[in-house]
C-alpha cells in the first residue's frame, strides 16, 4: 500500500489536513519528500547591477530593466543596445566549463561606475580596452538565490485508533564492542573468532559493523611511499567472513538467547588490498585491533514482559532472510564460449538474484586494481535454473561500439528488484559502469512452481567477442533465501 500526495502553494509553508485520517495496516511504513519543484521569478538584474557605461569618456550609458534574465538574454540586450546606440560591435562569450565570460568590443567599456553590470559577469571594477579579449576574474553571478532550504515535517502527528501515539517500546539503543579471543593472532591465514558471550542480550546484528585498526608497511617493515588502498581494500585482507548462519542484512529483527559468533580468516597476502606504482616492494599490513560493534536493545518493561512470555512458551521462531554466497571460477579456458555449472541447491535456497563479474589478470598483481572488473568484450550471457532461462532473450552486446545499454539497465534495476526502491539511483554512470564495474545482474526472483518442487541446478553460459586468455577469473554472487528456526528457551537453531 502506498500513497502519493501533491501539495502546492505560494507561501513558504505547504500543509494539508486529512479527515478522515489515513489508516495503515500492520507493517513497516516510511514517509518522506519524493520531489520538489519551484517556479520563481526572483530578479537577478536590479538597481544595484543594471548599469552599462561605454566610450572612452563614458559617453554612453544604458540601464537594463529590472527583471529575471537568462545569461543569453542579457548578452543579447547588451550587444543590441551598444550597436543601436553607438554602432559598437561587442562580443560576449560565456564559457560553460568555467562559468566565466570573455568580452571583446570595439569601444571602451567601463565597469568602474556604481551599480555596474560588470559584477554579474564576474569582473572587478575595471575599464576594458577596445579590441582586446578580456576574461572575467570570477564566475558568472547570475543567481540571486542558489540554495533553497526545505524543512520536511510531513507527518506532524502519529495516531493509533484515533489517539496520539509514540513508540516507547525501546528505552535504549547502544553499540557494544566485542573483540576476538586472542589479540595477537592477526597474521596471514589466521582465524579470528569474535563471539557474543552475553546470550541474554537483545542484539540487532543486521546493523552491526566491523572496526579495524592497523598500519600499512612494506614487507621490510618500512613506511611505504608507493602503496594506496584500493576501494574497499580492507575487505581484501580476509579470505572469509562468516556468521553462524550467513550474513542477513535484511533480517530487521532483534535476536535473543542465541549463540552468535563472527569468524574472519586472514588472507595469505595483502597484495590484493592495495595498488602500487611499481612492484619492487611488497605490502605488509599489520592489523592491530579488530572489533565487532553490535547494537544492544533495551526494551521497555512492558515489551520485556511480552518477550519473556515468548521465551517461556517454548516455541520455534522463524528466521527468514536472504543470504549472499560467492563462488569463484579461478581460471576460464581460453575460448569465446563458456559453460559454467555453478551450483546445485535445494528448492528453498533457489537463487533469486545472480551477479556475475570478470577480472583479467588482476588477482595477485600489485600494479592492478583488484576492486575493478573487466567486460572481456562480452557479447551475451544467460543463466539457467534447471531448464528455465534468465534473461529470456539474447543481449547482443558490443562494448567496442558502446552497445551495452541492456546490461546497464539490468544493473540499474537491482535496487528496485532487491531493495524495492522505486526510484533507481545507480552508483555508476554508464561510462563508469563500462570502465570500472561491468557487472551482470540477472533477476530470477520470479520463478515457476516447478522450481519449488526439487533441487535446482544453476548453470551460466556466456560468449565473448575474442578468446579471453588464460588469466581470467569469473565470480558469481548468488542471493538466495534461507530459512532457520530457533527456540529462545532451548537455544537450538535448525536450518529448514
Amino acid at each position: 500500500m502506498s500513497y502519493t500526495f501533491t501539495l502546492s502553494g505560494k507561501s513558504s509553508v505547504l500543509s494539508d489536513d486529512f479527515n478522515p485520517p489515513i489508516y495503515l495496516n500492520d507493517g513497516e511504513y516510511e514517509i518522506g519528500l519524493a520531489n520538489f519543484d519551484t517556479f520563481n521569478n526572483i530578479p537577478n538584474i536590479d538597481e544595484k547591477n543594471n548599469v552599462l557605461v561605454w566610450g572612452k569618456n563614458n559617453e554612453f550609458r544604458y540601464e537594463i530593466p529590472v527583471g529575471a534574465y537568462e545569461i543569453s538574454d542579457i548578452i543579447k540586450i547588451i550587444e543590441r543596445e551598444m550597436f543601436q546606440i553607438a554602432i559598437i560591435t561587442t562580443q560576449i562569450t560565456p564559457d560553460e566549463r568555467t562559468s566565466k565570460v570573455t568580452i571583446k568590443s570595439t569601444e571602451w567599456i567601463n565597469f568602474e561606475v556604481d551599480h555596474s553590470i560588470g559584477s554579474l559577469f564576474g569582473f572587478t571594477k575595471i575599464k576594458l580596452e577596445p579590441n582586446i579579449i578580456h576574461s572575467s576574474v570570477y564566475s558568472i553571478n547570475i543567481l540571486k538565490v542558489n540554495t533553497i532550504c526545505i524543512d520536511t515535517n510531513i507527518a506532524i502527528g502519529s495516531f493509533l485508533n484515533g489517539l496520539p501515539f509514540s513508540d516507547n517500546t525501546i528505552e535504549d539503543y547502544q553499540f557494544h564492542s566485542y573483540q576476538p579471543f586472542t589479540f595477537s593472532n592477526f597474521n596471514y591465514n589466521d582465524e579470528i573468532r569474535i563471539p557474543i558471550q552475553d546470550l541474554e542480550a537483545y542484539t540487532f546484528p543486521s546493523n552491526s559493523y566491523l572496526y579495524i585498526e592497523g598500519r600499512i608497511l612494506t614487507d621490510q617493515k618500512k613506511v611505504p611511499t608507493k602503496f594506496n588502498f584500493i576501494n574497499n581494500g580492507i575487505a581484501y585482507l580476509f579470505r572469509e567472513l562468516r556468521l553462524w548462519s550467513g550474513f542477513f542484512e535484511d533480517f530487521r529483527k532483534i535476536v535473543m538467547n542465541m549463540r552468535q559468533e563472527l569468524v574472519l580468516i586472514r588472507e595469505k597476502a595483502d597484495i590484493d588490498g592495495v595498488i602500487a606504482t611499481d612492484d619492487t616492494k611488497k605490502p605488509k599490513i599489520d592489523i592491530i585491533k579488530v572489533c565487532w560493534n553490535v547494537p544492544h536493545i533495551t526494551p521497555s518493561i512492558k515489551e520485556q514482559i511480552r518477550l519473556n512470555k515468548i521465551i517461556r512458551s517454548n516455541v520455534d521462531l522463524p528466521l527468514m532472510f536472504r543470504s549472499w554466497e560467492l563462488i569463484e571460477y579461478p581460471a576460464l579456458s581460453n575460448a569465446t564460449r563458456h559453460t559454467w555449472p555453478v551450483k546445485t541447491t535445494t528448492k528453498i535456497e533457489s537463487p533469486r538474484h545472480i551477479v556475475v563479474a570478470f577480472q583479467n589478470a588482476r588477482k595477485g598483481k600489485l600494479l592492478k586494481d583488484m576492486s575493478k572488473f573487466d567486460h572481456l568484450n562480452l557479447t551475451n550471457i544467460r543463466a539457467f535454473l534447471n531448464s528455465e532461462r534468465y534473461p529470456y532473450q539474447d543481449l547482443h552486446l558490443d562494448f567496442n561500439t558502446d552497445r551495452f545499454a541492456t546490461l546497464y539497465e539490468m544493473f540499474a534495476n537491482f535496487q528496485e528488484s532487491y531493495y524495492h526502491i522505486q526510484t533507481n539511483q545507480p552508483i555508476f554512470t554508464p561510462e563508469e559502469f563500462k570502465n570500472n564495474a561491468p557487472i551482470v545482474h540477472i533477476d530470477c526472483s520470479r520463478q515457476k512452481e516447478i522450481l519449488q518442487s526439487g533441487s535446482v541446478v544453476l548453470r551460466i553460459e556466456f560468449e565473448t567477442d575474442n578468446n579471453v586468455g588464460n588469466e581470467v577469473s569469473a565470480y558469481c554472487l548468488i542471493l538466495h533465501e534461507k530459512e532457520f528456526s530457533y527456540n529462545p528457551l532451548t537455544k537450538i537453531v535448525k536450518q529448514i
